[in-house]
């Protein structure tokens, strides 16, 4: 068993793609669907929520469904996407650690890339 050097904490829940959507259009120039273009990958393990977590960052409209600690990553800005195996999120907040060296994203899947 491998472990990070600095805590031994392990980010092996898998990889996620983070990473935009674009559009993709026929000759005729008419919408044929979407496509997502991956910007980068991470390792992740996936997190339990706090109540902290709630109280702190969302109200009660807001849906949120994974939460997943990463390495720090500087280009990850809530406009982009996340993949995760064959599912799409939204990034609903991003918290970064004391240390500076993870990041918690806070994910609301979506139902496809063309919503």
């Amino acid at each position: 068993m491998k472990f990070n050097k600095n805590n031994g904490e392990e980010l092996n829940s898998g990889l996620l793609y983070f990473g935009s959507k674009k559009t993709k259009r026929d000759d005729k120039r008419q919408v044929t669907g979407n496509e997502f273009l991956p910007l980068g990958r991470l390792k992740y393990k996936v997190k339990s929520f706090k109540y902290e977590d709630f109280t702190s960052y969302f109200g009660i409209e807001t849906r949120v469904d994974i939460k997943v600690k990463t390495y720090r990553a500087k280009n990850i800005e809530k406009s982009l996407l996340i993949k995760i195996d064959n599912d799409y999120f939204d990034i609903i907040h991003i918290d970064h650690d004391m240390s500076g060296m993870y990041m918690y994203l806070y994910l609301q899947k979506r139902s496809g890339l063309d919503d």
